[in-house]
């Protein structure tokens, strides 16, 4: 089975390599669909013999799905550009390329501050990543997501997606305050009463989850920051929705 990797592109160059790297091992073609990076993100896309798509940023789901239509295989393997297959990843992906079936899911480990991340609310972070040419992304604002038939079956493989997320707090601090704004525009149709009991009490059930039903405690000062996170990104975009 022919597969075509899909992967957008701003700035990428800092963790592109990896994803490139990877995706060279199992795609038969890669596909970059970039929105005006200025560093070395097209040199290296170049490198690796990518097809190349420049667009200006139309949002994350309708940009990648540029790159569905401009596809050959029969399926799509979309990565981010700050992901990489796992080498374990690689050979189960290999190994079931041929007699593929139905959408397929990945469990992806986060890396934040370098420390992979296996508790609390980032593990495992089931993502669909392997799908028919035809299955496209909706148009939400932020968190896009896959429009699959329900008669569709989706296997989730065992090995690893990784997805190298946060370098510092700071990082992640800016990341849940960007998507905070994008969150209250998916959420416009909240009415301004249940946006409020969702800004004072979802934010403390987020939390409650994360650290310790999810035991992000075991994580350690990494956990604690993660999982205070998700609940201020939570409490902002339903804040700003208010606001709004």
């Amino acid at each position: 089975m022919q597969i075509s990797a899909v992967v957008i592109t701003k700035n990428s160059a800092s963790t592109l390599k990896q994803c490139l790297g990877s995706l060279i091992k199992v795609a038969n073609e890669i596909i970059v669909v970039d929105s005006g990076s200025t560093d070395l993100t097209l040199t290296i896309a170049q490198e690796y013999g990518c097809k190349i798509i420049h667009t200006a940023w139309l949002g994350y789901g309708p940009t990648k799905n540029l790159g569905h239509h401009a596809a050959s295989g029969a399926y799509i393997l979309s990565l981010d550009s700050d992901e990489e297959l796992s080498g374990d990843l690689i050979i189960e992906l290999n190994s079931i390329k041929n007699q593929l079936n139905g959408v397929y899911g990945f469990k992806r480990l986060n890396n934040y501050c370098g420390k992979w991340i296996r508790y609390g609310a980032w593990y495992p972070d089931k993502k669909t990543r392997l799908f028919p040419k035809e299955t496209l992304w909706n148009d939400s604002a932020s968190h896009e997501q896959l429009i699959i038939n329900s008669n569709q079956k989706i296997t989730y493989l065992s090995s690893s997606l990784l997805h190298y997320a946060y370098r510092s707090k700071a990082e992640l601090k800016a990341k849940t305050y960007l998507y905070a704004r994008l969150g209250a525009i998916s959420k416009k149709n909240t009415g301004k009463f249940a946006a409020v009991l969702k800004m004072i009490f979802s934010p403390i059930v987020s939390f409650i989850k994360s650290y310790f039903i999810k035991l992000g405690v075991l994580d350690g000062r990494f956990g604690f920051d993660i999982s205070f996170y998700n609940a201020m990104g939570t409490f902002l975009k339903y804040k700003n929705l208010i606001k709004s």
